[in-house]
């Protein structure tokens, strides 16, 4: 019954499941528990694009490398990974810490899970900002993917929504430090932030 949350949280929804037990007549040495599932909205997966990353997700979950957490639902449903994910947990998180008076996690779960092109640009950005190898037009290719990211919101569908998102960019915005791509197992994530 462990595995059933972390499958629903990771955006699969079992259909059934069907359990093997190997070993002889007198003892046995396991058991194989095998999953029907289907994706976001009960559809089919499209197993070729989503299984390398989700073998990647369920792995570090399995080794507490990666929370159990409704964000990790963007592998299935996004061309993220388990490493973007973590860093959306980690900022979400920071964003439930500043903004708690004005929304609830859920609130921010569900508004990065239902705009799924929005959650993936926000990555995008931090990617830019922060990746090592990353061009000497960084710059540039901010500036142009934080105008990219303030056009997107404004199709979002209500006022909530708009500030959860402007508040995610501001947030990111005002980042210019982080151990993302230094950080070993062990260590936790963690950002600097200029606040002005």
């Amino acid at each position: 019954t462990n595995i059933l949350p972390i499958l629903h949280y990771s955006g699969l929804h079992v259909i059934d499941e069907l359990t093997s037990r190997f070993g002889d007549d007198k003892s046995t040495i396991g058991y194989i528990h095998a999953f029907r599932v289907l994706g976001n909205g009960n559809k089919k997966i499209n197993e070729s694009m989503v299984s390398n990353r989700l073998i990647e997700l369920l792995h570090a979950i399995f080794s507490h490398e990666l929370p159990n957490d409704p964000i990790n639902q963007l592998v299935v449903n996004t061309m993220l990974t388990a490493a973007d994910c973590f860093i959306l947990q980690g900022l979400r998180n920071y964003a439930y810490q500043l903004y708690q008076q004005q929304f609830s996690k859920q609130q921010l779960n569900e508004c990065l899970l239902k705009y799924p092109e929005i959650s993936t640009q926000l990555i995008e950005l931090f990617k830019f900002k922060f990746t090592p190898t990353r061009s000497s037009e960084r710059q540039i290719n901010v500036d142009s993917l934080s105008k990219t990211i303030s056009s997107s919101i404004e199709s979002v569908d209500t006022l909530t929504e708009d500030m959860i998102f402007q508040r995610f960019l501001s947030i990111l915005n005002a980042c210019v430090r982080t151990n993302a791509y230094q950080r070993s197992q062990k260590n936790a994530l963690s950002f600097k932030f200029e606040c002005k």
